[in-house]
């Protein structure tokens, strides 16, 4: 599967079933649902208020499935501590 933040073609496994990290870019994104739940362990659904994150940011695209059904978080979180600075 091709990464959606830049298309490269080589990933590494993520650390859950399903996700991958791209080689190229380093961004994180799932080749089937994951449960939304799971994906907060990820990445965390608050933002950072750390200024200096935005130099961090990588991007992530996450195809989710919770009791709302199926869904999508997307956006650019830091890796270093899982908070989001940018969504969508």
């Amino acid at each position: 599967m091709k990464c959606p933040g830049c298309s490269g073609k080589r990933s590494t496994p993520g650390p859950i079933d399903g996700t991958r990290f791209c080689a190229a870019c380093g961004a994180l994104f799932t080749t089937r649902h994951i449960y939304k739940g799971d994906s907060y362990s990820l990445v965390m659904p608050f933002f950072t208020s750390d200024p200096t994150a935005d130099e961090r940011a990588i991007y992530f695209d996450l195809e989710t499935l919770g009791s709302d059904g199926l869904g999508r978080r997307h956006g650019f979180y830091d890796p270093t501590t899982k908070l989001l600075t940018q969504v969508g």
